[in-house]
């Protein structure tokens, strides 16, 4: 378990230049977000798209990835993992390997009895009579040789109002769509309340790994991404569009 910073860091880019020297061998690892965070896109700006006063009313870490898309809230309540590997590992094609890896997490959920299914182009979903819900999402970036796979799945839906409290889109606050908003998201507590979150994650690498075992970062591998992290995803460069404000 490491703080939002060392997080974002590793799920990013930091392991690709330590695999590219050999240092570091094929991984997926799961991170923990105990210290509840929102992760910003590459290029939002957080005037826009976070209420920072209430982040800092419900102690919530504020982190700007080096990748795109929208703000995301994590917490204890979501399963967040990372894969970085060789290439050749997984399909070429991007499409391809959105949809290897959203399969793979839907094949863990259908496991437990959740009949989650792949949604074009990265998305896995679950289909209500009335809608269609997001459970779980991938990101990937082919980085020349090396594959970096983002991922995360929604396991419980806890701090939805908070999460909504934080968030704005284009200036506009989300926490009056309470409602609009949970017609299209999914946990997993939703459809099955007795499966624990670690059933989930080590079903999530069965799936997705030919062949894996448990171990630990090295102290050079440790001390390189703590190094990165404090380097590249500091507060100048997560509100460099502006300080920090309180209110």
């Amino acid at each position: 378990e490491q703080d939002s910073y060392f997080n974002t860091a590793l799920i990013d880019q930091a392991l690709i230049p330590l695999m590219r020297k050999g240092i570091t061998q094929p991984t997926l690892v799961i991170t923990r977000w105990n210290n509840p965070t929102i992760s910003l896109g590459n290029f939002q700006d957080h005037g826009l798209d976070l209420d920072l006063g209430a982040c800092l009313r419900y102690g919530v870490s504020v982190v700007r990835r080096k990748t795109g898309g929208q703000s995301v809230y994590l917490d204890e309540d979501y399963i967040v993992f990372s894969i970085t590997t060789p290439r050749n590992y997984f399909p070429l094609g991007l499409n391809q390997l959105r949809e290897s890896v959203s399969r793979g997490i839907a094949r863990s959920l259908q496991q437990f009895g959740i009949h989650a299914e792949f949604f074009p182009v990265d998305n896995v979903v679950v289909k209500d009579s009335d809608s269609i819900k997001t459970i779980g999402n991938s990101g990937q970036r082919i980085s020349g040789d090396i594959v970096s796979v983002q991922a995360s799945v929604r396991y419980d839906l806890r701090h939805l109002d908070r999460m909504l409290d934080m968030l704005k889109i284009n200036g506009n606050k989300l926490n009056m769509h309470y409602d609009e908003v949970l017609k299209f998201l999914a946990s997993v507590k939703m459809y099955n309340p007795d499966v624990e979150k670690e059933q989930i994650e080590n079903s999530i690498v069965r799936n997705l790994l030919k062949h894996w075992e448990v171990g630990e970062f090295t102290d050079e591998e440790l001390d390189y991404i703590r190094e990165h992290s404090r380097n590249e995803y500091s507060d100048d460069w997560t509100f460099r569009n502006g300080p920090l404000q309180s209110k």
